[in-house]
């Protein structure tokens, strides 16, 4: 396919112009994070609740909230995921939103600027003026039932000490107005090319999945579908990201898009290793019938343990994995 078909409404002036100014080309991380009983965090000094990482290429980002002598604190952590960096250092311009639940306007946003993350210092801190009370006060409604709501906003500004490709900004619409595929936020909007979702994605009956151009959310991003996304362009399979493999697959599954569940296999058989794979990945590949991360876990065993067998869920398997691990255990026994 001719990449420049997508180009075809602009001149190459006003292409090369578009990208010079092409948003946070080097990642944009603005997501929110759901805690669902925040009264441990109240109730405990110095007791952190903290997001999973959200990764863009070589960067992720998670962040957390405590209550340090009686006041909010929020952090972020920044971390680099290519294991062969030593020395490195990131700039990014971050800001923590704490939600209010009854006027969305009225968030308070604690804009830290220009901060830099290195190895050494691998995490920014915000002391605020809100106490427990402050934050269980009603009226505020900053805390609804037992749920609070924190969101970050972060771009990255520079690196230092690594590579760091060019990041999808899925905030950016694709310039033909037709080729757009909305997933609508109450706060903003992400895109996605009709053209990739069509080309990726297997067909829903005798419909393409693009064809609605329009998805509706109900809260805003958490991170999971932007990582999604970001892989649909080519992106590392997010092993250890924002919502987990199973968020994530349940996405691909949503879409269709078997080729991405695939190259889940592939990162899982990976980042295992040398190691056995981690029990949570196999079942998820039970589920989804990724024969050969099953296979992987087989290779290594000296035996079969017949309760990992029952947890794996024997009324989910597909034939082939159900016919490999029979297989084994007629080779090797059951464990004693």
């Amino acid at each position: 396919m001719d990449v420049n078909q997508h180009w075809s409404l602009i001149s190459r002036s006003e292409r090369n112009s578009y990208l010079e100014y092409y948003p946070s080309p080097l990642g944009h991380f603005k997501t929110v994070f759901i805690v669902q009983n925040i009264h441990p965090v109240l109730e405990n000094d110095d007791y952190a609740v903290t997001s999973r990482f959200f990764n863009k290429m070589n960067i992720g980002f998670s962040h957390a909230l405590a209550i340090v002598n009686t006041r909010l604190v929020l952090s972020a952590y920044c971390r680099v995921n290519d294991p062969n960096v030593g020395k490195w250092r990131i700039k990014a311009n971050l800001k923590f939103i704490i939600n209010d639940y009854n006027h969305r306007d009225d968030s308070i946003i604690y804009d830290c600027g220009d901060v830099w993350f290195d190895n050494n210092i691998n995490f920014i801190q915000r002391t605020t003026v809100l106490t427990a009370n402050d934050l269980l006060n009603q009226d505020f409604g900053f805390v609804r039932g037992t749920q609070m709501i924190i969101g970050t906003d972060i771009r990255i500004l520079e690196v230092e000490g690594f590579h760091q490709p060019v990041v999808m900004n899925h905030r950016v619409p694709p310039v033909n107005p037709e080729n757009r595929f909305v997933f609508a936020y109450p706060n903003e909007n992400l895109y996605c090319s009709k053209e990739i979702l069509d080309i990726l994605c297997e067909l829903n009956g005798d419909k393409k999945v693009s064809a609605s151009g329009r998805i509706q959310f109900q809260i805003a991003s958490r991170g999971p579908l932007e990582e999604f996304l970001d892989c649909l362009y080519g992106a590392p399979i997010p092993v250890h990201g924002r919502g987990g493999l199973k968020d994530f697959l349940n996405i691909a599954d949503h879409f269709l898009v078997r080729a991405v569940t695939q190259r889940v296999a592939t990162a899982v058989i990976h980042d295992a290793g040398v190691n056995e794979v981690n029990l949570e990945f196999l079942k998820l590949a039970v589920q989804r019938n990724m024969r050969r991360v099953v296979h992987r876990w087989l290779i290594g065993k000296q035996s079969i343990n017949k309760e990992d067998v029952v947890e794996l869920g024997v009324h989910r398997m597909s034939g082939e994995i159900m016919k490999a691990i029979v297989k084994k255990v007629l080779e090797l026994g059951w464990k004693k």
